[in-house]
């Protein structure tokens, strides 16, 4: 009678057959971590469509630029060579509320990018109500709709996390 690893066989060549399957495991070490075959972990900008992404990334840009522009215009005004009492070194809180909030955008917060398309919005209107005249033309309708699908984008992008798409 054979004894292998608990079983018992009254037949040779039982045990050859079962010699042979316990050589083929590897040895089970009960201090070894488990180990898997995932690969390399994927980015969540990996697997995110990239319209959703383009949204966000140019809606940042775009507060980026706002706020270059309006501290260069505060700047200017400041040193004194155009006289407008709309602007004045307050603006410098702006342009620092400005690039906080395009900092939210590129983190794909909803508040910020929807703060950012009111704030400007708001602004536009402010300004037009204290001089009477719409300032900033074309430029400021394609910011106007640039934060706008930021914002889109900021919510299609956490409907699309919440969906189960996997990170």
């Amino acid at each position: 009678m054979v004894m292998q690893s608990g079983l018992t066989t009254s037949h040779p060549a039982a045990s050859l057959s079962l010699n042979f399957a316990i050589m083929d495991q590897q040895p089970i070490n009960p201090y070894q971590a488990p180990s898997s075959d995932l690969g390399q972990p994927v980015k969540v900008e990996d697997k995110v469509p990239s319209a959703i992404l383009t949204k966000i990334r140019t809606a940042w840009i775009a507060a980026t630029i706002s706020a270059g522009m309006t501290l260069i215009l505060s700047l200017v005004m400041a040193a004194g060579e155009m006289e407008n009492p709309l602007f004045n070194l307050w603006n410098l809180i702006d342009v620092f509320l400005i690039l906080m909030l395009a900092f939210g955008i590129a983190k794909r917060n909803r508040v910020c990018a929807t703060i950012m398309f009111l704030y400007f919005v708001l602004s536009k209107i402010w300004l037009g109500i204290e001089t009477g005249q719409f300032h900033g033309g074309i430029l400021a309708i394609i910011f106007m709709i640039v934060f706008f699908r930021g914002m889109l984008g900021t919510f299609q992008f956490h409907q699309w996390k919440k969906r189960g798409a996997e990170p």
